[in-house]
């Protein structure tokens, strides 16, 4: 077993197979002390295989879950949603405080799936939520009627945003209000 505490794999383009392989390597236990795990900016649409090791207490100490400038969808994340709720009885990630999902596809039935396990309970201990901003992100209203249930911060993100270097200074240059 390894006793590393945080893994930052992001922007390595590691796409559904390397989300498939992680997902085995953390069935295993070796990584039982996960807190944070950063996958941002991997070409990852499905998350099927991670959201059935949460479901497997893998990742019962993960606290955050980064996930930020992927591919992933509607499908990804009713599947990753569904898992989540599967059990209201049992908390699937029992540690999880921050959970980062914008700049991905995610449309009004990826947010209405995510809010409904929400609603559940079944990330009762989230402290914050980033998703884009707008009406099929931050201002959904069955998110943030399920969020409010709970406490749960919402952050909305610019979904439009370019993908860093030059051109995220270029826009600012341009438009300072921005931000």
């Amino acid at each position: 077993m390894c006793d590393a505490q945080e893994l930052y794999l992001s922007d390595n383009k590691i796409g559904d197979p390397g989300i498939a392989a992680l997902a085995r390597a953390l069935g295993t236990g070796a990584l039982a002390q996960l807190s944070y795990l950063a996958l941002d900016g991997n070409q990852i649409g499905d998350l099927t295989a991670l959201a059935t090791e949460c479901v497997s207490g893998a990742l019962a100490s993960l606290q955050t879950l980064s996930l930020s400038r992927n591919l992933i969808g509607d499908v990804g994340t009713t599947a990753l949603a569904d898992i989540l709720a599967a059990d209201p009885t049992r908390w699937t990630l029992p540690s999880l405080l921050y959970l980062r999902l914008h700049q991905n596809a995610i449309g009004d039935a990826g947010i209405s799936s995510l809010a409904d396990a929400l609603g559940t309970g079944a990330l009762r201990t989230l402290l914050t939520l980033w998703v884009d901003s707008g009406p099929l992100g931050k201002d959904h209203p069955k998110l943030t009627a399920a969020c409010g249930k709970y406490g749960i911060e919402r952050i909305g993100m610019m979904s439009t945003a370019p993908q860093g270097g030059i051109g995220d200074i270029n826009l600012l240059l341009e438009d300072p209000d921005s931000e």
